[in-house]
């Protein structure tokens, strides 16, 4: 698998248990809303459900206070309580709403409003007993219609009695017991909505810490699995072109670490064989250039593309090289020929040397045989005398040219010695030293001419 559909593959499921992850968490706030919310409902709903019950005890507490006492301001309490629970008077948060329409909107079931109406219809006689009662103590009784405007003695013990006998306290019981029973059945509701809740919000932390390791996981084989597949092999690439920046061509890409990868035909696997072609390709061109340096001008460099600069620019150089050496040999046998026709001269001129010591040999001996005849012959003697002079001055003439010769035969083996290190300089040489050997060939024209006036003098 490529190294591409590698991190795909990681990241696209940790990205996938991420987003799985954040709705389960979205899920589980809106689960914990539910159950924040199921839980206030539930509490509203016993607030309200006590307050229902506990209205009902105010109520037989303040009716039953007022008929011992005949305080009326337990009287006012008692109608105020009434007052609030119809919503006749506002409440204590400053609402003017009935304690029914409180559950209605709290969500009371209907079932829950039937034990409602079972205990409102069972006080009516608790009601009457208590307005029989409280009327009593002002002096009014019922005038056969419902009316109490029949006035009397207050009659207290009657009041109390009827507040606090065995039909009060059943009438009281019938009340009651339909409240219990909306009481439980309100728990019961609302205990079940919140155990719901809470249970739906177990079961999303349950899943969204399943969902968190395996999350935790994944990134840590993601982690493992990069490092192994990426990282690893690129630390080992890295450390073997370091190797090769610093000239090491021994290095070698091992195929057991990248196997897999080229096996495979992924990014790492291809770019560790580029790598090792490319340090066969730096090894091939560095034998190269040593062959070349040891002077191997047959080695051939063949490029791998047409942008391959360097093989390219090498097998110029070799091309160059070796037209170089072309050209040099031809100097040189040039050069080797210059000092043969060089030696062929110097022979010349040796020969010719040779030659004019035989004549200044044989002016020589003309010169004594013409001593001899200076002691007969007095004009000739001067003659001879001034002949002599001249001889003597053209024998000196002679040694001077002789030396001449020598050195620039001397010249002409070093000029010929330099020639062999410089072919330019060595042609231009030769072509001086040939020169000179002219100038050398017409001095000894002159010298030989001499020699012959001279012969010619000592003749005379």
């Amino acid at each position: 698998m490529s190294i591409r559909k590698l991190s795909f593959a990681i990241f696209g499921v940790i990205l996938l248990s991420a987003v799985v992850l954040t709705v389960l968490v979205a899920l589980l706030v809106h689960r914990g809303e539910g159950l924040l919310a199921s839980t206030e409902q539930r509490y509203r709903s016993y607030l309200l459900a006590d307050e229902l019950r506990q209205s009902s005890d105010d109520l037989t507490r303040l009716a039953r206070t007022y008929v011992v006492t005949g305080n009326s301001r337990y009287e006012r309490m008692y109608w105020d309580v009434l007052a609030v629970r119809n919503g006749e008077k506002p409440r204590s948060d400053g609402r003017t709403v009935p304690l029914r329409q409180l559950m209605r909107e709290a969500g009371f079931t209907q079932q829950e409003f039937a034990l409602l109406d079972e205990s409102q219809n069972n006080s009516d006689g608790l009601v009457t007993t208590e307005t029989i009662a409280m009327n009593a103590v002002k002096g009014l009784y019922d005038d056969g219609n419902g009316n109490y405007v029949v006035r009397r003695e207050p009659d207290l013990e009657m009041a109390r009695r009827i507040m606090h006998d065995q039909v009060y306290h059943a009438d009281k019981g019938r009340i009651m017991d339909p409240i219990t029973r909306f009481s439980a059945l309100l728990d019961a509701r609302t205990r079940g909505s919140v155990e719901k809740n809470q249970e739906e919000t177990d079961r999303l932390l349950l899943t969204i810490q399943i969902v968190a390791v395996l999350l935790v996981v994944l990134s840590l084989t993601g982690g493992y699995v990069a490092h192994r597949k990426i990282v690893q092999p690129t630390i080992a690439m890295q450390r073997q072109i370091e190797r090769v920046s610093e000239g090491d061509l021994d290095v070698k890409i091992e195929a057991s670490s990248f196997e897999s990868d080229i096996r495979s035909g992924n990014e790492l696997g291809r770019l560790a064989a580029a790598i090792g072609d490319m340090i066969s390709y730096i090894r091939e061109m560095a034998t190269a250039a040593d062959r070349l340096a040891q002077g191997d001008l047959t080695v051939e460099v063949e490029p791998r593309s047409e942008a391959d600069v360097l093989a390219h620019s090498f097998r110029g150089m070799a091309e160059q090289l070796r037209e170089m050496f072309i050209r040099l040999e031809t100097r040189a046998e040039t050069l080797s020929r210059a000092s043969q026709d060089l030696s062929s001269v110097s022979e010349q001129v040796a020969a010719n040397v040779a030659g004019v010591s035989a004549n200044a040999n044989s002016v020589a001996a003309a010169a004594e045989q013409m001593s001899v005849n200076m002691n007969s012959v007095s004009v000739a003697a001067d003659q001879s005398t001034d002949n002599i002079g001249t001889v003597a001055t053209s024998t000196e003439e002679m040694t001077a040219t002789i030396a001449e010769i020598a050195r620039n035969t001397e010249r002409s083996r070093q000029i010929a010695g330099a020639a062999v290190t410089t072919v330019e300089s060595a042609a231009h040489r030769v072509e001086d030293l040939g020169a000179a050997a002219q100038s050398i060939g017409k001095v000894i024209e002159v010298i030989v001419e001499i020699a012959e006036q001279t012969k010619l003098l000592a003749l005379n």
